[in-house]
């Protein structure tokens, strides 16, 4: 990520479109955690719908359907994990101007 302003504006972005979509697509409820580890701050959304989402195409002329599109562009990680009773999006972003300390040289 670039620079601080932009960073917040990217997980902000992305809570915003994980959560809405466990509401508007999987009709559930959601469960937010976020936490850091000093390697990234971890954006994790879950919800109890029974699949796994799938992206949708990036036609701008429609107003859904780019929400995991959205998340790509903007995490520096991301994956989508299956848990008993339901799922979970993970998104991972780096601070802004600091090496990752868990990579190895």
């Amino acid at each position: 990520m670039q620079d601080a302003p932009e960073a917040v504006d990217d997980v902000v972005l992305t809570v915003s479109e994980l959560l809405t979509n466990a509401h508007v697509h999987a009709h559930s409820t959601a469960h937010l955690v976020l936490s850091w580890d000093r390697r990234c701050l971890h954006v994790y959304v879950s919800d109890t719908g029974p699949g796994m989402p799938t992206p949708g195409d990036s036609d701008t002329t429609k107003v859904s359907g780019r929400g995991l599109a959205i998340v790509d562009a903007v995490a520096d990680e991301w994956e989508m994990l299956r848990h008993a009773g339901g799922k979970a999006i993970y998104a991972c972003f780096h601070p802004p101007g600091q090496t990752d300390p868990h990579a190895t040289s």
